[in-house]
């Protein structure tokens, strides 16, 4: 009896520790210990307080996998491939965009990339060069024709208004399809680049064109009577049309920046000096009508310069 009695009191005093550990660590207790415990650290020492917390409830079993375990695996880093890189870049660009207001906007037409494509590659480049190559020849042509100017004979030889009038033609025959591909063909018709380029397409055009309505208009001053003041416009177009073609994106001369600096200031200065040239060289003809001797074009340059 008095064994029994022994082992009935031991295990009521285990079953009173254990009710005892349980009511200390209540839930609410057992939660703040494991928040102060976690606080602070690393997802892997939360994982292993929790299971330590989870052991003093009476669980014991310790899950490695969910103390190692990772949820994303890392990332590796690929070399893109050139071509994946131009399409995507052609995609960005045809990707409808928003404007400041939020509305999207219609993706660029073929048009517009034409454009975008002439703006920035060596085959724009070409079309500037031709667009200067045929200015410069008219203005070459203009200052060969001052050279036979005579008291006796202004009048300049009539193949050479042939070809400055056919010289006329092709530059603005090249330069129309710059108004279709603008974003803005009106405005950019508006614009001063567009506006000389006119007067200078169409003034040898329209000179030929009153000789042969008007023979007399022949014998006046560079066959061309009151439109010869529209001829220092024709070099002062000469000055944009040279610049288009330093432009340094896709530029298809090979040289350094300096080099490309020095030849847009000396460009700039010298069709500079021949648009004045010109003007005076023709101011000095209407001033000086009694003069025995017309002043010459390389005079002019000499007195300007």
């Amino acid at each position: 009896m008095n064994s029994e009695s022994g082992q009935r009191r031991r295990r009521g005093a285990r079953l009173n520790v254990g009710s005892t550990l349980q009511t200390s660590f209540g839930p609410q207790q057992q939660q703040q210990r494991r928040g102060t415990a976690t606080s602070g650290l690393w997802p892997g020492l939360r994982a292993r307080a929790s299971v330590q917390a989870r052991s003093i409830d009476g669980e014991s079993n310790y899950n490695l996998d969910e103390l190692f375990h990772e949820d994303e695996s890392p990332p590796v880093v690929e070399r893109a491939d050139s071509s994946e890189l131009a399409s995507a870049r052609l995609q960005m660009l045809s990707a409808a965009r928003a404007n400041s207001n939020g509305e999207l906007q219609p993706a660029p037409t073929r048009r517009q990339m034409f454009g975008m494509y002439l703006d920035s590659s060596a085959a724009g480049r070409r079309w500037d060069q031709l667009d200067a190559v045929l200015n410069t020849a008219i203005a070459a042509l203009y200052v060969y024709n001052t050279t036979h100017l005579k008291r006796k004979r202004l009048s300049v030889p009539l193949w050479a208004l042939w070809t400055e009038a056919a010289l006329g033609a092709l530059l603005l025959v090249q330069f129309v399809p710059r108004y279709l591909l603008a974003p803005d063909p009106l405005e950019y018709l508006r614009s001063v680049f567009s506006v000389i380029t006119l007067v200078t397409a169409l003034t040898p055009v329209c000179v030929l064109a009153n000789v042969l309505v008007d023979p007399d208009a022949y014998a006046t001053f560079m066959s061309a009577g009151s439109l010869v003041f529209l001829y220092p416009v024709l070099f002062w177009r000469l000055q944009p049309a040279l610049l288009r073609c330093l432009v340094p994106i896709k530029n298809v001369y090979r040289m350094t920046p300096m080099t490309r600096n020095v030849l847009r200031a000396l460009t700039t200065v010298f069709t500079t000096v021949l648009a004045i040239t010109v003007l005076t060289h023709i101011m000095v003809f209407y001033q000086d009508k009694g003069a025995k001797e017309i002043q010459g074009f390389d005079e002019a340059f000499f007195f300007i310069a």
